[in-house]
């Protein structure tokens, strides 16, 4: 449940962030509007096998719709060929700034300054799902940042409607490990509440999205914020869990149970282990019966020895 996490908490790592936001300003010349990402940080490792990006609609957007005053300008990075998914996008009436095929993208954009050029051109770019792995490479990492980073979208179901969700949600994965984060809004432009906010709406997509076998909320170990060049502050921590009397008895009990009720199936390493004893012990008693018969006939030849004195 999300109403373990203290709001408070939350809005002191916002606070935080921002107060370094705005010292780095004051010291540099590059616009920045200082992306906040939420860390979540797993207690079990989910077993998910690695899929596309999910979506979370924000209950407060970071980016205005296109076509709006002050809205983005957008490229749309497609799987070629480029001329049929713009007549796609015709025909649907979607508008976008610029669609540029992968490999377009490679050859006219392969140098680090046309790559760099290609960045300043635009807002925010979306990428067809089916390229997104490609991207890393064809990019650079001058598009790896939370403003650049491109936000995969299903080409074949696009409309402008679904675009202008797209901008104004986040998206996440199940991990494959025990950590992942979340782009969930920015100190420029956005009140602390609504960051929490959003932050909320992602905790919640992302645990209903986990295997049963983690529980939900209750797999979430740390929650925390940060930005670029951060470290990241914690405003959530799940205590450790203690058992009760009643179950540490349950599990005694089951401990002592193990291997001894009648017609139990024992384990193949107990019955070696058995067995092992079994043989030390058998080689104990022979070695026993060996001592005693060589004892007992030292004693009689000792008897015989003092026999044939006497006589």
């Amino acid at each position: 449940m999300t109403t373990a996490i203290s709001q408070p908490h939350a809005l002191k790592a916002i606070s935080a962030l921002a107060k370094y936001h705005d010292t780095k300003a004051d010291s540099e010349l590059i616009e920045d509007e200082g992306a906040i990402h939420l860390v979540v940080s797993l207690s079990k490792i989910p077993r998910a096998k690695p899929g596309k990006h999910r979506f979370v609609r924000l209950s407060h957007a970071y980016r205005a719709p296109v076509g709006t005053a002050g809205g983005p300008t957008v490229c749309l990075l497609v799987k070629d060929p480029q001329s049929d998914i713009k007549q796609l996008l015709a025909a649907r009436g979607v508008k976008v700034s610029k669609v540029l095929g992968i490999s377009k993208l490679r050859t006219k954009y392969a140098t680090y300054e046309a790559k760099r050029d290609l960045a300043k051109e635009f807002d925010v770019f979306l990428a067809d799902d089916r390229i997104v792995p490609m991207l890393t490479k064809a990019l650079g990492k001058r598009f790896m940042t939370p403003r650049k980073l491109p936000v995969p979208v299903n080409v074949a179901k696009l409309t402008q409607a679904k675009i202008n969700l797209a901008l104004q949600s986040s998206y996440y994965s199940v991990p494959t490990g025990t950590m992942t984060d979340v782009h969930v809004g920015q100190v420029v432009g956005m009140q602390p509440e609504h960051i929490v906010a959003n932050a909320m709406d992602a905790v919640s997509a992302l645990t209903a999205a986990l295997p049963k076998r983690c529980n939900g909320f209750e797999c979430v170990q740390t929650l925390a914020f940060r930005m670029q060049g951060t470290p990241a502050l914690p405003f959530y921590n799940a205590l450790p869990k203690v058992a009760s009397d009643a179950q540490l008895e349950a599990a005694e009990k089951a401990k002592l149970k193990e291997g001894k009720a009648p017609g139990s199936k024992m384990s193949k390493r107990q019955k070696m282990w058995e067995e092992m004893v079994a043989e030390v012990q058998e080689s104990d008693d022979e070695s026993d019966e060996d001592a005693e018969m060589r004892e007992a006939s030292a004693s009689d030849e000792e008897e015989s020895d003092d026999d044939a004195m006497e006589a």
